[in-house]
């Protein structure tokens, strides 16, 4: 492989103002859109070509923010609230959180290491700001609508900056909304503008 044509277009996409759209390949032609995707970085590896034999290959990292009608939402939400490992995060304390929230993975880590870097900080960034919250939504200042089974306020994390315009899970660029603002902000007739107040809330809420 080498970094030319859709490679090095690829690569740069960011640099040349295009967008990334991320397929995944079902089989017998058929293909499932997973949504917009940023390219973090790439590495090279050794790696088998359809023939078995062993190349140099180009590893490209992203990053994938789904589609509004995936109801990704509500399946995310439901993992982090019951999985069993979700305990342990929300015992963290708040800097903690905080400083996993904003780590990068470094050049000389392994794929395996820079994935799990990068979960980290997506499952840090959604506890911190449910707990930044103190139980009320970011957007309109209201309670939560309800408790969870676990005792904790019911919020969703809504991110005020697509992954495709430079927004990547970032605390300040991640707001913790009521179901009823996270909907208005994907669907409601004035979302675009409602999303807009959420940045210039956001200002206050975490200063960069």
């Amino acid at each position: 492989m080498e970094m030319v044509r859709g490679n090095r277009a690829l690569r740069d996409h960011q640099e040349n103002g295009k967008d990334l759209h991320l397929f995944e390949a079902l089989g017998e032609g058929e293909v499932r859109y997973l949504g917009t995707a940023v390219c973090l970085d790439h590495h090279w590896e050794d790696r088998p070509d359809v023939d078995g034999e062993m190349r140099r290959a180009i590893v490209f990292e992203l990053a994938v923010e789904p589609t509004e009608d995936s109801s990704t939402d509500g399946v995310e939400e439901q993992v982090e609230e019951y999985d069993g490992s979700s305990q342990r995060w929300w015992t963290r304390p708040q800097d903690e959180l905080r400083a996993l929230a904003l780590q990068e993975p470094t050049s000389s880590v392994s794929e395996e290491e820079a994935r799990q870097t990068v979960y980290q900080r997506s499952k840090a960034v959604q506890v911190y700001v449910k707990r930044r919250a103190k139980g009320r939504c970011e957007g309109c200042g209201n309670e939560a609508p309800f408790v969870t089974s676990q005792g904790r306020p019911y919020l969703e994390a809504h991110h005020v900056r697509r992954v495709s315009d430079g927004g990547p899970d970032h605390p300040r660029w991640v707001i913790a909304l009521c179901p009823n603002c996270h909907r208005r902000v994907h669907h409601g007739r004035n979302g675009e503008a409602y999303n807009h107040r959420l940045k210039e809330r956001m200002k206050d809420i975490e200063p960069s």
